[in-house]
């Protein structure tokens, strides 16, 4: 048979003592946790920086081209506006550039122009919003 270790009697002042210890850990252990999260949040955040050239890449390139100007087979069939022109820029403010982005874009007929760009955050909208407005000064 195991013998047990013989149980030291819990005096006030002991108590006491583990009471404060404990809640010190506790407290350690929470702003570790909170420092942490802080941490975590900040880096997810750098480390997910938008690349709008990439985006630009992925969903616009096709019909606006590179440069922006619409010069690509498909702009060319869609007559899409060039970008990079100061006029069109000075239209085009930046929420009805997010809801083309967004929503997409049809003609007066209901025709679909250009397709809403699918799986974006707003985050990378802005960025893209951006990417634009870089265009006219090129």
């Amino acid at each position: 048979m195991l013998k047990q270790a013989p149980r030291t009697k819990v005096t006030p002042e002991r108590a006491s003592t583990a009471g404060r210890k404990s809640a010190a850990i506790t407290m350690r252990a929470g702003t570790f946790a909170v420092a942490g999260a802080v941490l975590s949040a900040f880096s997810a955040g750098v480390a997910h920086a938008v690349d709008a050239k990439a985006l630009w890449e992925k969903h616009c390139i096709q019909c606006h081209g590179a440069d922006g100007k619409g010069l690509t087979k498909m702009g060319k069939k869609l007559n899409i506006r060039d970008l990079t022109d100061p006029k069109i820029q000075a239209e085009a403010t930046d929420e009805k550039i997010r809801a083309n982005i967004r929503d997409g874009v049809k003609d007066a007929t209901g025709k679909i122009r250009m397709k809403p760009a699918e799986n974006v955050t707003d985050a990378e909208i802005t960025a893209l919003i951006n990417h634009v407005r870089k265009l006219s000064s090129k």
